[in-house]
């Protein structure tokens, strides 16, 4: 979300300023935020499809923007720690060769390409739920169905 409205915010003042006009709205944050509330795909699809497309044209020049400390970051008042991580992620995107952040979701989420694990119910083990104790290691849990998932220490006092 910081990563959305950093690049947001920053194609907003490079677009203005190439075309004298306001291309791209700088409220792309709090669409995003109702998108996001309100469960409208339609709606995330279309900013990331937005963004993806200004990212095309201005990868290079925002990479620049943050490497240089320009002036654009301190009006938006960027932390650091907002300038690096937007700065990873844009390298992880020329290092995919793409713009596109749905693609881009697509390879690091992708459970086939990255490894993870598919079990169906069935066959889950309690071992596969993220412990807080240290000595056990746990995994995360994915579904592709609604679920309720109920912290272990509190599964004793349903029984």
């Amino acid at each position: 979300m910081e990563f959305i409205r950093f690049i947001s915010l920053i194609l907003y003042d490079l677009t203005a300023e190439d075309t004298g006009k306001d291309t791209l709205k700088d409220n792309t944050w709090k669409i995003l935020n109702n998108a996001l509330e309100y469960g409208s795909n339609t709606t995330i699809v279309a900013i990331f499809n937005t963004l993806s497309n200004y990212l095309s044209n201005y990868i290079d020049d925002i990479i620049n923007i943050i490497s240089e400390n320009n002036s654009a970051l301190r009006k938006h008042g960027f932390e650091a720690v907002d300038k690096h991580n937007a700065l990873i992620f844009l390298s992880e995107l020329k290092r995919y060769n793409t713009t596109d952040l749905l693609e881009y979701l697509d390879i690091i989420l992708n459970a086939e390409t990255n490894g993870f694990k598919k079990v169906k119910i069935e066959n889950y083990n309690i071992k596969s739920v993220v412990l807080r104790d240290v000595k056990e290691t746990g995994q995360e849990v994915w579904t592709d169905s609604e679920c309720l998932f109920v912290n272990r220490l509190y599964l004793e006092s349903f029984k």
